[in-house]
């Protein structure tokens, strides 16, 4: 999926659920810590769908990097 059109699909402060309903499953998922169990990013190729930290959390970020590390915030 080309991050315009996974963009096209999700906004800030969809839920977990919601976003997966847009996008299907995840390739990956990461981001837990021991006071924060449920996965904090989900993963779709080299995009990094990014939720608030508790587990009712919403979409605040979608990031990638490109071919040299470069960080960039697509929304």
């Amino acid at each position: 999926m080309s991050p315009e059109e996974l963009l096209s699909r999700v906004c800030i402060g969809m839920t977990r659920d919601e976003v997966v309903a847009a996008l299907g499953p995840p390739d990956d998922m990461g981001g837990t810590s021991r006071k924060y169990r449920t996965p904090r990013i989900y993963r779709y190729g080299r995009i990094e769908v990014c939720f608030e930290p508790w587990k009712a959390g919403t979409l605040h970020m979608v990031y990638t990097e490109d071919d040299e590390g470069n960080g960039h915030v697509l929304l």
